[in-house]
């Protein structure tokens, strides 16, 4: 296999992994550039609200935290 060939496989994956994160947190926009950053934006507020109710847990309930974590 040639490294035009590989070159052009990695390309075609990195576009439908770009296509699958852009579909999985519903980006928005005129271009594919618009839809990941706006897809991305989705991820960063998604991560974000897990990350307070894990904390928020962990003060409430610490021993069912523990549980989860191991």
């Amino acid at each position: 296999m040639a490294d035009s060939d590989v070159q052009g496989i990695e390309i075609e994956y990195l576009r439908y992994m770009a296509n699958e994160f852009i579909s999985l947190f519903r980006g928005e926009g005129e271009t594919r550039n618009a839809k990941l950053q706006d897809a991305l934006r989705r991820a960063h507020s998604l991560t974000n609200g897990v990350e307070q109710l894990a904390g928020a847990m962990k003060r409430a309930a610490p021993h069912l935290y523990a549980e989860r974590t191991g």
